[in-house]
């Protein structure tokens, strides 16, 4: 039986894992920190596919968020989604966000040729956003053929509360 060298795999895998970085928390869970809660908005199409509204990122610095968690709930079950609530402290400070929406699908495949055929859409850009303290926001927006937008709202007063990003 020939002999196998595990060295060069291990140390190969190891230096991966170790290239994984954390997600960005713009505010550190546990925190005394001032802060407002943004949530991720899914709005269901059928069982295996959603428009979602997420925070992709804040001041540059990639975040969790339910397209994300999405791809980790589905994998490996078929046409099945599964779409977590993902919602997160921001601090309170000004800062540049970036939104997007898009349609999903559990498996990539479908979101691909969706994508071809026109009936699924997208949206996303940087908007300036300011929370006020223990306000509740939300990321919303609407997909289309002719237009899609998005935006962040005030959850108690419905009102936008950034500019919309609007595509055609």
């Amino acid at each position: 039986m020939a002999k196998m060298n595990l060295a060069a795999p291990a140390l190969a895998l190891l230096l991966i894992a170790g290239c994984a970085n954390p997600a960005y928390q713009p505010v550190v869970p546990g925190s005394a920190e001032p802060s407002a809660l943004v949530t991720d908005t899914v709005n269901w199409v059928s069982s295996t596919r959603a428009q979602t509204f997420i925070v992709q990122s804040v001041d540059g610095h990639r975040i969790g968020n339910s397209m994300d968690a999405s791809q980790d709930a589905s994998r490996n079950h078929g046409a099945a989604l599964t779409v977590p609530k993902v919602e997160r402290q921001l601090p309170l400070r000004a800062m540049r966000v970036t939104l997007e929406g898009r349609d999903i699908a559990a498996m990539p495949i479908a979101e691909i040729f969706g994508s071809l055929s026109g009936r699924y859409h997208s949206v996303e850009g940087v908007v300036a956003f300011t929370p006020i303290v223990d306000h509740h926001y939300a990321v919303v927006g609407t997909l289309g053929k002719a237009s899609s937008s998005i935006w962040i709202e005030d959850v108690e007063a419905h009102t936008p509360v950034t500019e919309k990003i609007t595509t055609k």
